[in-house]
């Protein structure tokens, strides 16, 4: 039985390319009014989805975790690409009348982005079959998906009394203050972004050490400054640094590319620290690509690359 469940969306990316800062355009005084156009250099198609890049990273560590989602009846590509992973896919609930989730991703010069995100397959109702199969993993992630389908998952998660982490990733701002409170209460841990911890913190008014007396582990990432990494023996934060690259191409996908490799230190029980670096190494691999599952290595490769980062084995 694999160690890990991941529940998310599995989607295809349009990854656009814009060449002017975003801010030269928006106007802040003229919000309430906006019209504009983003004339973009570069598209391309991808596969994607929060679940979906996660599994892959997975993959690449040799991991092989069970994905819960719902696609549409142009999952077919897709579903050819998951099957050479060897990933197990009877979870993966197929829609013939309605469309795989579809994500356009807008990125700046500066590497800000603008996401549209069509959920598709993910408006229908989660699978309720998932009792045992729950009871029956390790751990499991519970990453960016509709908001009602995220508090089914960690319903059933509590209920099977396994671990798991939360990620409300760009959804966090439609949560209440009492859906967040539910999510975070006696979860192993919640993986944030800077913008999404500031949105936590307003809508829960907890501070980093206060989250701490509902879960266990409070992971914020912070793009070029690396992340903190708070928990009972971390009550101050451990920085763990980003690594420079010195050929960047798209951010989009870092953060998924963090999570696997985080979590898969997690599950072969590494401190916390390591957890932290392997998710930062295996971020600059995505960052260096565009694409959020267009790069490769080998677990051999990601040890070396880990020991020159470093200075010690993995």
């Amino acid at each position: 039985m694999p160690k890990i469940i991941v529940t998310g969306s599995i989607a295809y990316d349009y990854l656009l390319k814009y060449s002017t800062p975003f801010e030269d355009v928006l106007l802040p005084n003229k919000l309430n009014s906006l019209s504009v156009c983003f004339v973009v250099d570069h598209k391309e198609r991808h596969f994607g989805g929060t679940a979906g890049n996660i599994a892959y990273n997975f993959y690449l560590l040799k991991e092989k975790p069970i994905l819960i989602a719902d696609v549409g009846a142009d999952f077919q590509e897709y579903e050819n690409r998951i099957r050479t992973w060897q990933i197990p896919t009877n979870f993966i609930r197929v829609h013939q009348n309605i469309e795989t989730p579809l994500a356009i991703i807008t990125t700046d010069i500066n590497g800000h982005q603008i996401t549209q995100f069509y959920p598709g397959a993910l408006l229908k109702k989660p699978q309720t079959n998932l009792a045992q199969i729950f009871k029956k993993t390790n751990l499991i992630l519970i990453a960016p998906e509709p908001k009602k389908r995220m508090l089914y998952y960690i319903k059933t998660a509590k209920k099977a009394k396994t671990n798991y982490f939360f990620d409300p990733g760009q959804n966090i701002p439609t949560f209440t203050k009492a859906e967040l409170l539910e999510a975070i209460h006696d979860s192993t841990g919640i993986f944030v972004n800077d913008y999404e911890y500031e949105i936590l913190k307003l809508k829960t008014k907890l501070s980093a050490i206060e989250i701490l007396k509902y879960t266990q582990n409070l992971i914020i990432t912070l793009g070029s400054k690396g992340s903190l990494i708070y928990s009972k023996n971390y009550k101050n934060g451990l920085k763990i640094p980003a690594l420079s690259s010195s050929k960047p191409q798209d951010p989009t996908g870092c953060g998924d590319a963090y999570r696997a490799g985080f979590l898969k230190g997690y599950l072969d029980n590494k401190p916390l620290e390591i957890c932290g670096k392997m998710g930062a190494l295996l971020g600059t691999y995505v960052l260096e690509k565009n694409g959020t599952q267009t790069h490769h290595f080998t677990p051999d490769n990601f040890k070396k690359k880990y020991h020159r980062a470093f200075k010690a084995d993995l």
